[in-house]
């Protein structure tokens, strides 16, 4: 411990950054996370466009981002690390020099969010519109709100899986890999849908963490 207190130390008087205090001290205590899958896969390249996302509150986004800069800026000119480009007034910084390998990693601060893109990063543009109140919230469907009567009142932390779209995803790709084989021929049809989404929930309680999952029927269509 007492090393690493020394290292971190040693590192903000080379930054000039109070690390701790400016940085990880400015994080808050609600974060999600959540995965997007490729509309539509027809060959293995097509499964690399899915992407992840992060997002951790901040209880100061400006001092958060000045301090976060400053940081990088003592190791690498920012602009030598970054690609920038702006959407919405929020600015969205792109790591320069994975575009061979394939990852595309980015970040954005928004007035109370720090947002991570492990993919896609245009669909970062998707998160910030729905933040200002563009589009459906996904909590506001009507079957979603009434999975969520369901829920204690003190749930710390929800999960949603879509499995009517996770079942073809997975279905797509066993076309792919029974293809490969040469040997059965098979089209995502011949699979049967499943039309249900889960809620997951779980809850501190005194000796531990409660948790459940149930499934869901999604409204015909």
């Amino acid at each position: 411990m007492l090393l690493v207190n020394s290292q971190i130390q040693a590192f903000e008087e080379k930054s000039g950054v109070a690390f701790r205090r400016d940085v990880m001290g400015t994080l808050g205590d609600e974060a999600f996370s959540f995965s997007l899958l490729p509309g539509r896969v027809q060959s293995i390249e097509d499964f690399e466009k899915s992407s992840d996302f992060f997002g951790i509150s901040l209880t100061d986004s400006k001092l958060f981002d000045r301090s976060l800069r400053t940081m990088i800026d003592s190791v690498a000119p920012g602009n030598d690390l970054f690609t920038e480009r702006v959407h919405r007034g929020v600015t969205i910084r792109k790591l320069r020099g994975l575009e061979e390998s394939g990852i595309s990693l980015s970040y954005a601060v928004t007035d109370k969010w720090l947002l991570l893109a492990m993919g896609q990063d245009n669909q970062l543009n998707q998160i910030i519109n729905r933040m200002n109140g563009k589009g459906r919230s996904l909590w506001e469907k009507k079957e979603v709100q009434q999975a969520l009567a369901d829920l204690p009142e003190d749930t710390n932390q929800l999960e949603f899986a879509d499995f009517e779209k996770l079942v073809k995803f997975l279905t797509s790709l066993a076309v792919i890999a029974l293809e490969s084989e040469g040997e059965i021929e098979m089209k995502a049809s011949d699979f049967p849908d499943f039309p249900y989404f889960l809620i997951g929930w779980s809850k501190n309680v005194r000796r531990g963490i409660i948790a459940e999952a149930k499934l869901y029927p999604k409204p015909d269509r």
